[in-house]
Order: C-alpha cells, then structure tokens, then sequence
C-alpha cells in the first residue's frame, strides 16, 4: 500500500508538458479531419496520455525528453510527428462472425449478387496478355551471407527477413534443388563447394501426382511444397470444389546430407496462392472455391480439411470455426496453414475464412492477403485482409478495400506501421465508343474496341494500422497501366506503360499527404524494378517504338533494355546509363519472375537468364558488371545448351522437354565462383573469366 500510495503522489506531481496538451489537440482535429473512412477511439488519446504520465513517473520515459524520444522511434520519418502515430492506432479488433452452420452458409452466399464471384480465373491483363499471378513478381535485392568465411548470393526477395519459397536454395557449401518434372520430379543435394569437387549427394523422388513449385532451408530442415494432383479423384461425383487438387508439403531432415529423411508431411485443399518463411515458421496460402450449386448434394463435403502426418485423423473445418468477413463475401475459402521447422513434431495451425486472395504481402509482423472482387458495373475493387503473425497462429486485424485491381506483390508494402498499395482502375464504359469498327480489320476493330471501352487510372493509397485510408493519389497516367512499382522507405517508384515508360517518383514522408515528386519519360517500359542503392534504381523491361499502321498508332517490340535510373534528384528523375539486349525475340523470366534476377552491388554484378528461340537461337544466361562510372557492361554469357542441340531441338528431332532441361532458370554464386542452374544440370563457372570448372547432370 505504501508503495502504491508514494506511486500515486508521484503520479498527482508530474508537470505535463506542453508537448502533450499540443499532441492532443491535433490527434482531435486529425480525427476530425479524416473521419471519412476512419476510427479514432477517444479512449485510445485517454490512455495513451496515461501511459506517458505513467511511463514517466516511473522513470521509462522523460517527459521533457519527449522531442529527443520521438526521434529515437526506429524507422520513423523524420516527418512523421508522434501525433501522426498516435493517429495511426490500432482500434480494438472485434471478432469475426463464424458460419456456424451449412444453411447460413448458403444464406450468405446467396446474399451475393453472382457478378461479385467473378474471380476471372485469378488472372491480370498485363501488356495486352493474360498472365498467371503464379508466374509474376518483382524485385529486391539478394541478401548476402558468410558461413566460414565464405560469401554467397540467396533468394531474390521482397522484404528482409521473410523468406520466399525457391526452385533451389544454398548455404554456402550445399545446393538444396528441385527437378521439377511432372511425374518424374525429384529433391536434390548437390555438394557444390569447392566447385572443382561438385557432386550429386542424394536425392528424393517424389510420389506420383506431386509437382513441386519450391522450397525453404532452415538449418537441419527442408520443406518442399507443391500441386498434388490424383486423376481418379476427378472422377464424376458431386464435388465440394470445383477442382479437387491439393497442396501438399514435405519436411526433410537433411542433418546427415547422404540420407535425406522425410519427418513430416500436410496437405490442405484449394490452389496454391503463395507462401512465406518467418522466423522458420512456413506459412501457406490456398483458395479453394465453393461449388455453390452441390452445396445441398447429399453426402458432398462442404467444409475445408487439413492432414498432418502426426495427427492420426484429419482436421475437418467446423462451421463455427469458419469465420467471415460481412463486407467481402465471396464463394471461396482462403485457406492457411503454418508449419513450425524447429518443432516439426507440432501439429499445423490452420486457419479457414469465407473470402478470396490472390496476392500476399507479408512483413515479419503481419501477413496481408489481397483479392479482386467486382461491383454490378464491372469494376475492379482490391479487398485487403491483414493478419498478425504470432508464433505459427495467424491473427485476424483489419479488413479494407481501395478501387482497381493489384499487379503483383510488389505493388503493396508496410512501412512504419502504414500499408501502401499501386493499383489499376479499369472503367468500362460503353458510351467512350463513338461508332462500331467494322468487320474489314479485325486487328484494327479489337485495338479500337479495347482501347475505347476502358477509362484506365492508376492509384496509391496509404492504409493506416486498420486498414483505412487516410491518403491517396489518384488517376495517374489516364490510359496506360502499371507494369512495375518499388517501394524503397519513405518513397516509391511505379512504371506505366501504354506507348511510353513513365517513371513515377511518389512521395511518402507524410502518409496522410502522399505526393508526387517527379517523373520521367522514355521509350519502353520497365517490367522489373530493383534497387542500386538509396539513389539509383535499375529497370529491366523492353525497348519499344510506336510506328503508324494506316492511320493507327502501334506499339512494336524492339528487344530488351536494362536502365539505370538516377533519382538523387526526386524532382527530376532520370536515365544515367542504358543498354539494349537483342532483338523482338529475345526475354527473360525476369520479367515475369523476380527470383530469376541475381545482383551484387559489392561485386558489380548483375546476372539473369535469357533466350531468344527465333534469333541468333541463344539460350542461357548473360553476366554485366555495373557501377556508377561506367553504367552495365557486359561481362559475357554462360549456356547449358550447345547449338548443335538447338538445333535438334527447334527442328523437332528432340522432344520439348529437351528444351526444358537446360533452360537456365537461376544464377547464384559462392565466393569467385558463379553457378548456373537448370532443371538437369548445374554448371560452376569462375566468375572472372566465366570459364566452366564443372558441369553436373541431374537425372
């Protein structure tokens, strides 16, 4: 009691400062301000006052040291005051409605007009062609590691910390490999240093029906996840889904590299979205949607079902386990699962909600699953669900919405507790078609068609701790579309394109105020976006022209361009040093896969496959040395195909799958060695003279 009451006289002494009674002020006339979209509980500023008084009576926090505090907050903006952040709380999250039951799950989904389960096959017009979100992403830089003094390239990935499944992984000494060969797809340790001693050290088949799409390394553990597929469960019967296909995931333990051990395996139903490792907790993502009209087929299975390899019965979804979101119903479960790699004996969390995704972000924090819906016009909307990553457990927080629909997951970033997100809105209206082309030029009728029905925008929105937003930029670049966007701190870049590329210099210093800073045009545009450093950025895309075909303007492809993109300057963005590679036959997957891009700002590299079937028949990998002297150049190329073997393979005396084998789908390197990676071969080369040390078949 004696301490309580000398705690309490401290407290009645405190001297507030003015500081305080400023901060308040503004947190009001913020809340006020931005009460569209918004909730600020004015029992937060209560105890928030409380737990700064408090804080300081007992000596965590001075109070006259509040400016010297604020600025010590880690990673804030030097424009971000402590009003801003105390504005950016979290309300309290109130709790999903489950299901509860098969016949309100039938309520609820006949609620919903049909056009809003329109998911369009989760796929995105990009560049004119529909592309799979499966085979798109964008940019980071490759984290570097030292393990016995050894220096080693990993993973191109988003955001440090959370790590993205990989056709192959390393630690320095060991290559981890899928062959992924529909039926015949194996698991592979390759010793691959020194390289001079290279050698195949075991390796996994895989069972039938498995096609693996990539893996994780954490220590003595590996896990593989993949499609599993089984003909004979799509045999004709009353369906729960309208495809009956699995994901399944297999941990290894890899301690003794010789006997590769399997440990534990799941499986859950749905497609594959995507997955993340944080903290060696493998999180995966499914969609699995709703057969609604054999909802009411006697004995058909309407809820969501996990297996674990060390839970004796399968775990079957309960309706009041299934959770909704009233806002964003769709005829679809999102389904996660979480594998813990340092107690894999555990049995998997999981986790069912009624909605749709088919994009993730995730920081080491919080996972955030985007999915587009449409309204009764037919455009696009982006639903944004947030979870907190606990430990394995996957916590709802917040549920928004912003217009037009995302590219990858590059287009969304969370930064000092705000959620950014580029989108694309896509109008359509009728009344933009001034007359019907006619049926003479088919070409012409379809360019003219969809060039006139669609009022085209692009956007960014900053989404504070509750998903709502409380800044915006809108309608940029009318007509064209976003082809790739970077998020680097307080700044971003995004690329449109129609004719030509514009770069966008966003600034975000000020959430609640976001605002563009620059912007340059050039021909081409950027598919991919990676960072040189705080003041340069590299663009990798295509070069094109616009020629007039009878009248019309057409966009044509010229070849590839890489662009080193100087922006000290915000205002004033701008192309310090380019270089063209091939010709209109020539790509790469690292346009539609930033995994595939390898670089080194300490080695001056830059690497990534590339191919050109119709040209000069090349298929392989090219190497650049790059600095802020001498721009990109070209250090030389690396195959795993002769020509000989093109030869055959473009004159169809060899099968396609031939083709495949040794398209080189990764680059890393360890030390002075650089490797080069396709399906059936890894080849070392030394990274000075690209000459080959050894090459290593994979059967």
């Amino acid at each position: 009691m004696n301490e309580f009451k000398e705690l309490k006289e401290d407290f009645e002494n405190i001297q507030v400062p003015p500081e305080i009674d400023l901060i308040i002020e503004k947190s009001i006339k913020r809340a006020k301000a931005y009460k569209k979209g918004r909730f600020i509980k004015n029992s937060f500023i209560a105890a928030s006052l409380t737990i700064f008084i408090v804080a300081g009576a007992v000596g965590f926090l001075k109070l006259p040291d509040l400016k010297k505090s604020n600025m010590a907050i880690e990673n804030k903006s030097e424009n971000q005051n402590l009003s801003e952040i105390l504005d950016n709380s979290t309300k309290e999250v109130t709790p999903l409605p489950t299901v509860d039951s098969k016949d309100n799950l039938i309520a609820l989904l006949d609620s919903v007009p049909e056009y809003y389960h329109d998911l369009s096959n989760n796929l995105n017009l990009k560049g004119g062609e529909w592309v799979e979100d499966s085979l798109k992403a964008t940019y980071e830089t490759n984290a570097v590691n030292f393990s016995d003094s050894k220096e080693y390239s990993k993973t191109n990935i988003q955001v440090s910390g959370v790590d993205e499944e990989d056709l192959y992984k390393t630690d320095g000494e060991y290559i981890y490999k899928i062959i992924p060969f529909g039926d015949e797809s194996s698991f592979n340790i390759v010793k691959a240093y020194p390289a001079e001693e290279m050698e195949n050290v075991s390796s996994v088949t895989f069972e039938k029906g498995f096609r693996p799409k990539g893996l994780y390394l954490d220590g003595d553990k590996v896990v593989v996840i993949g499609d599993y597929y089984i003909e004979e469960k799509h045999a004709p019967k009353p369906p729960f889904t309208e495809s009956l296909d699995e994901i399944k995931a297999y941990v290894y333990n890899i301690e003794d590299k010789n006997h590769i051990t399997k440990i534990k395996e799941i499986s859950m139903e749905g497609y594959y979205v995507s997955s993340r490792m944080v903290d060696s907790i493998v999180y995966i993502i499914t969609n699995e949607s709703i057969d609604k009209e054999n909802l009411d087929a006697l004995g058909a299975k309407i809820t969501p079902e996990f297996n674990d390899s060390h839970r004796d019965t399968a775990i079957v979804k309960d309706f009041a386990c299934i959770k909704y979101l009233p806002n964003t119903i769709t005829a679809n479960y999102i389904n996660i699962a979480s594998i813990n790699l340092k107690a894999p004996n555990e049995i998997i969390n999981t986790e069912t909600i009624l909605g749709y995704g088919n994009n993730i972000y995730s920081s080491a924090q919080n996972l955030y699953i985007s999915g587009t819906s449409f309204d009764e016009k037919g455009n696009e909307k982006t639903n944004i669900y947030k979870f907190a990553l606990d430990k394995g457990e996957v916590k709802f927080i917040a549920e928004g919405n912003v217009p037009g629909s995302v590219l990858n997951q590059f287009s969304m970033d969370e930064y000092n507790e705000y959620f950014r997100i580029a989108t694309t809105s896509d109008t359509y209206n009728e009344s933009l078609i001034e007359e019907e082309p006619s049926d003479s030029d088919k070409a012409i009728k379809d360019y003219k068609y969809s060039s006139l029905i669609s009022d085209t925008k692009n956007n960014m929105y900053v989404l504070d701790n509750n998903l709502d937003v409380v800044g915006e930029i809108e309608n940029l670049a009318e007509g064209e579309r976003i082809y790739s966007a970077r998020f680097m701190g307080d700044k971003a870049y995004m690329v449109t394109y129609k004719q030509v590329d514009p770069l966008f210099v966003l600034d975000f210093s000020i959430p609640t105020d976001p605002k563009v800073l620059g912007e340059l045009k050039i021909p081409g545009f950027s598919d991919y976006l990676h960072p040189y450093d705080e003041n340069h950025i590299i663009g990798f895309g295509q070069n094109t022209s616009v020629i007039n075909d009878d009248g019309i303007e057409r966009v044509i492809n010229e070849g590839m361009k890489m662009v080193l993109f100087d922006v000290s300057d915000f205002s004033n963005p701008k192309v310090q040093f380019s270089t063209y590679i091939g010709d209109s036959n020539t790509y790469s997957q690292v346009s539609y896969d930033h995994k595939a891009f390898l670089f080194s700002k300490e080695k001056n590299l830059i690497a990534f496959p590339i191919n050109d079937e119709y040209g000069d028949g090349f298929q392989g990998a090219y190497i650049y040395n790059v600095d802020l002297e001498k721009g990109f150049t070209f250090k030389g190329k690396i195959t795993h195909t002769t020509e000989e073997e093109l030869n055959d393979i473009y004159s169809n005396s060899k099968p396609d799958s031939a083709y495949w084998a040794h398209l080189i789908e990764r680059i890393f390197y360890i030390d002075n060695r650089i490797y080069t990676l396709s399906r059936e071969l890894v080849k070392a080369s030394d990274l000075e003279t690209l000459e080959e040390i050894k090459s290593l078949e994979l059967k």
